[in-house]
């Protein structure tokens, strides 16, 4: 039977996958550390952890891949307002 797909289009996902895999999430508080993590959710409990120790009025952001304004995921402002949610459903 035939591959319904060609190989070029294999190779090509692949890239794409081993891309997205590559990608480094990296937690900046203010208390100077920098975390790096391999996904947005690890990334979340660690902040979540940062949280419970610095307090609710920590300054916590989250990028991808390095640090600059255009690789910044979740601001300071989007993280207290998370980490409120966060705290309300506990």
């Amino acid at each position: 039977m035939p591959c319904a797909v060609p190989p070029k289009a294999w190779s090509a996902a692949a890239t794409i996958t081993d891309r997205a895999m590559n990608d480094r999430y990296i937690i900046r508080s203010a208390a100077g550390r920098l975390v790096q993590c391999v996904s947005e959710r690890q990334a979340l409990q660690k902040a979540a952890e940062l949280f419970d120790k610095y307090g609710p009025d920590a300054e916590i952001e989250i990028y991808l891949n390095e640090l600059s304004t255009e690789s910044i995921l979740y601001s300071q402002q989007w993280m207290r307002q998370w980490n409120d949610r966060r705290l309300a459903r506990a």
